[in-house]
């Protein structure tokens, strides 16, 4: 069912499915005027698997307003709809609430040209020393404001990222091994991948995978 060209939003269900697809012309717009974040060459990651109540609980209220409606529907529909996009976001790039004081966080263009480095290099090995010439800071200094900005220390951001790039993987590319999804995804074995996978994503990669395939 199409909602309103002003929400850039539309759902279908049933009472054990929902899906809402956010047209990417708005999640980019919300990156780039709100969180001054540059998504051109960053792929959003398969959700579906992931247990993030947050985005779930904005589903759900989107589900509900669609549902039964009510005064201001489509107003409702277009700010839910924004919510989600942040919150995607939020998950996609890491980010907490970024505080724009000068002491002691990186600004959010600062974050941005990390977040770009570290995605180009996923697969090779990101270093710190490098992030922090980036931004001309001392690596100390940097991995302090970083985790300020994030909520994660630079080596737990890439790891997180790797596991986004690994689900994508599993998800379009069946013929991979367990191992050859690992190295293409940046770990150093698939023993590597399948202990960060679990962690993060709560389920092995093998179950990721047999998961998209039934």
């Amino acid at each position: 069912m199409p909602v309103g060209s002003e929400a850039e939003l539309c759902w279908q269900g049933t009472a054990d499915c929902l899906h809402i697809y956010l047209d990417p012309k708005l999640t980019a717009r919300v990156a780039t005027t709100s969180l001054e974040l540059d998504v051109s060459h960053t792929p959003i990651p398969p959700l579906d698997a992931l247990i993030l109540p947050e985005l779930r609980a904005t589903m759900l209220a989107v589900d509900a307003e669609l549902t039964t409606g009510g005064l201001g529907g489509p107003l409702m529909i277009e700010s839910l709809a924004n919510i989600l996009a942040v919150r995607l976001l939020r998950y996609i790039f890491g980010l907490r609430r970024l505080v724009t004081r000068s002491d002691g966080v990186l600004t959010r263009r600062k974050l941005t040209t990390i977040v770009d480095y570290i995605m180009a290099n996923l697969d090779n090995r990101p270093t710190l020393e490098r992030m922090a010439e980036l931004v001309h800071l001392s690596p100390d200094h940097f991995a302090r404001q970083f985790k300020a900005a994030t909520g994660l220390a630079p080596y737990q951001f890439v790891i997180a990222r790797r596991v986004d790039r690994a689900q994508e993987l599993l998800c379009g590319r069946q013929e991979l091994s367990l191992a050859e999804v690992a190295i293409a995804a940046g770990f150093s074995d698939q023993s590597q991948l399948c202990l960060h996978f679990k962690r993060i994503a709560g389920v092995t990669p093998g179950h990721f995978r047999a998961s998209r395939i039934a």
